[in-house]
């Protein structure tokens, strides 16, 4: 059985959307735990989309012997969220503890007693603490579940179905040598500075990966403005990705390299823009 770090990089190199992600793996998953916790988890549902107003999944769960209702709101982001998320986060959070949630059966109206904060890769502590600093007005624990977190509930409750869905290779799905690691997402460690070539040229990233790596998680910032977005290709011995400027700032993107090499290759479509090609963690082989 793959390692929760194994299950995570899977969730981060994913080319599915958060809320592709909501709702075929963590809904599925979360309903398991409910039905083998005696279906602790009531109504639970996927409420993202266009107008999910700061939860894209809830529930309720039943306490005490007049059994009052606990609302949870859930908030799934992809990627890794740091403080540059943050501000955004916190306009969620907002919604989400405003919003009125109402019992079809009778009309009663009700809000979220906690929100939770998904993320497929890390949330790093400064984000962290603006979210609850911003949000302790309403005086409501806010919980967070970084990769690691979901990655050990689906290895513990939606493992088989998790492998079939993302179509893990069955020999990978049996193994446990692998781990990923990312670095603080306000400090990515910069591969190639105001790159501008519209040619393939070589660059370095030793210092992006050991020599044990297996990929790289990428990431394009145009030194002019983020729209429109710049399109690079990047590619290695094994592999190569095409990657859009502004959706891999939502999300890295993967590219596989031979353990050991130290050089891969670039080039940028747009005539007369630069960029900043960044390294923001590794896939390691043990």
């Amino acid at each position: 059985m793959m390692s929760p770090a194994m299950i995570q990089a899977i969730l981060v190199g994913s080319p599915w959307p958060e809320n592709q992600i909501s709702q075929a793996i963590l809904l599925p998953c979360l309903d398991q735990f409910s039905v083998r916790s005696g279906l602790r988890l009531r109504n639970l549902k996927f409420t993202g989309g266009a107008s999910e107003l700061g939860n894209d999944i809830e529930y309720y769960e039943l306490f005490g012997p007049d059994q009052l209702r606990f609302y949870t709101g859930i908030q799934v982001k992809k990627g890794t969220i740091g403080l540059g998320e943050s501000t955004s986060l916190v306009t969620q959070g907002i919604q989400a503890f405003d919003k009125d949630i109402v019992d079809a059966s009778n009309g009663q109206v009700y809000r979220i007693n906690r929100w939770i904060v998904i993320a497929t890769g890390d949330i790093t502590a400064p984000a962290r603490a603006h979210v609850v600093q911003q949000l302790n007005r309403y005086a409501k624990p806010i919980h967070f579940w970084d990769g690691l977190k979901i990655s050990e509930l689906i290895s513990e409750y939606y493992y088989r179905e998790f492998v079939q869905a993302m179509g893990v290779n069955q020999y990978l799905a049996a193994s446990e040598n692998v781990r990923m690691s990312l670095w603080d997402p306000d400090k990515p460690l910069v591969v190639a500075e105001k790159f501008s070539s519209t040619s393939f040229v070589s660059m370095s990233v030793a210092q992006a990966a050991p020599p044990t790596a297996s990929g790289i998680y990428l990431t394009v910032r145009p030194n002019d403005a983020n729209m429109p977005s710049v399109t690079c290709i990047v590619r290695s011995s094994i592999h190569e990705i095409t990657i859009d400027s502004l959706q891999s700032q939502l999300q890295a993107y993967v590219l596989r390299i031979n353990g050991g090499a130290d050089k891969v290759e670039a080039m940028i479509l747009e005539v007369g823009r630069s960029v900043d090609i960044l390294a923001r963690g590794y896939i390691d082989i043990l």
